[in-house]
């Protein structure tokens, strides 16, 4: 995570894509691309300490993007 957190530091531009290697006919996937902050504090910070699936979790952050382009 440190590393990640650097990169968006010196260049927030980012591109994040997801597919699913188990639907049907052929290997779908989406790429979003756009511009990331990442918050340590504040009301971003709390939002994901308080997701269920972080319970007990050492949460640093949360890495928000606002999203320009979606391609799929």
């Amino acid at each position: 995570m440190v590393k990640i957190i650097n990169n968006i530091k010196h260049n927030k531009k980012v591109a994040l894509s997801v597919w699913n290697k188990n639907w049907e006919k052929e290997c779908v996937g989406y790429e979003f691309i756009g511009f990331a902050e990442y918050y340590n504090m504040g009301k971003w910070y709390q939002r994901v300490k308080k997701i269920s699936e972080n319970k007990g979790e050492p949460c640093k952050g949360e890495i928000i993007i606002k999203i320009k382009k979606l391609n799929n």
